[in-house]
């Protein structure tokens, strides 16, 4: 899965898609929405470096604030993963020679 940019001279300000606007891959996996995810964000990064002339206050503020949308979904994503990676049980087998461990 890749991410496609196209310009859009239009989008001064924050693009705010109609719900279900945006399509995504029936079969996409998580880890290729957030490899998506990443592309994106590093191409918005460059952007915010070149242009910031010309745009309100009021336009720059609402793009802070859906960058910390953004960041709160990101940091949602982490903590869910998070969850069920601690929720994982090991289990350490008390008898080296059964788990395979032979050199000592």
């Amino acid at each position: 899965m890749s991410v496609t940019v196209t310009e859009d001279s239009a989008a001064a300000g924050v693009a705010r898609p109609a719900p279900g606007s945006v399509v995504v891959p029936a079969d996409a996996s998580v880890a290729e929405l957030l490899v998506a995810a990443g592309e994106l964000l590093a191409v918005a990064y460059q952007r915010v470096q070149e242009d910031f002339a010309g745009l309100s206050l009021e336009v720059l503020l609402d793009q802070v604030v859906a960058a910390q949308r953004v960041q709160n979904s990101a940091w949602a994503v982490q903590t869910h993963r998070l969850a069920q990676a601690a929720a994982i049980e090991y289990r350490d087998e008390p008898n080296p020679w059964r788990a395979g461990c032979r050199s000592w």
